[in-house]
């Protein structure tokens, strides 16, 4: 084929046009998950997401290159996953912080499936597909997967910041572990970016810590009420002035009614930080 597309270009003056033209469209390969499962195809298909007919698909793209004529210069087969870019949101940091990689693949499959049980649950959940991951994603991944093979879907987190909605947001959730699908809450369990480094932060972080440490290893519905209250914890507001990093700790431990276990603890610039699994 491809001396074929060479053999009839060479005859023509577009040849050696100096713009070409690539366009890509999805070769959907199947579309239930029990075809899906048992294709051929399974490790070289992916899902992949098309803007122009706004749909999720399982196969392959076809890219074309094109003479600005509309001559066939060459076409490749690929697998259909979307690799999302990195969204760079902080400030002030070295540039090398803004050079960073890690392209693993998103899983559209997944968005839509985490989108449903959400909304099943009567939560507010939208998708959006061209959105990179953030350093909420990549920071702590980049370490945990430094390979970035594991398909990933981010989830924000819901304007008013509600602990109660993203407590239950991650009750919505909880069958996805069932599913093989592991729920990380990203964040940190002390931010005040105004008092880092400062030594008369440490007593307070610590105070706070060892309330959400109680609070972590309680049961489902126990736990879940002392979440709802942070903000009344020692130090709670000190703390978390505002609770966008606390707030994933919420939906992790929504799915999951088990204790909670303490993972990690140590003082990092200054204040008292720990990470929890909810089994």
């Amino acid at each position: 084929m491809a001396w074929l597309i060479g053999a009839v270009g060479r005859d023509t003056s577009c040849w050696a046009d100096d713009v070409w033209v690539v366009d890509s469209t999805p070769v959907e390969c199947a579309r239930s998950r029990e075809t899906v499962a048992r294709s051929e195809l399974a490790g070289f298909a992916q899902y992949g997401y098309c803007a122009s007919h706004t749909r999720y698909f399982w196969g392959l793209r076809l890219h074309l290159l094109c003479t600005l004529a509309g001559l066939p210069v060459g076409f490749a087969l690929t697998g259909a996953a979307e690799h999302p870019g990195l969204v760079f949101d902080y400030y002030g940091f070295p540039p090398e912080t803004y050079q960073l990689q890690w392209p693993a693949p998103g899983a559209p499959w997944l968005a839509e499936r985490a989108a449903g049980l959400l909304r099943e649950a009567g939560l507010p959940a939208g998708i959006h597909p061209t959105r990179g991951f953030d350093h909420g994603v990549f920071v702590p991944l980049k370490v945990a997967f430094p390979e970035a093979a594991i398909p990933c879907v981010q989830m924000s987190l819901v304007a008013g910041l509600d602990p109660a909605l993203h407590l239950a947001a991650g009750a919505a959730l909880a069958a996805l572990r069932d599913e093989g699908v592991l729920v990380i809450g990203s964040g940190m369990s002390f931010h005040n970016l105004r008092v880092y480094g400062d030594p008369r932060a440490e007593q307070p972080s610590r105070e706070f810590d060892e309330w959400l440490t109680m609070a972590a290893q309680a049961g489902g519905a126990e736990r879940a009420a002392l979440l709802a209250k942070w903000s009344e914890a020692p130090y709670a507001r000190f703390c978390h002035p505002r609770e966008e990093h606390l707030l994933p700790l919420m939906v992790a431990a929504g799915a999951s009614d088990a204790p909670g276990a303490k993972d990690y603890g140590e003082v990092v610039l200054g204040g008292a930080v720990s990470a929890f699994r909810f089994d």
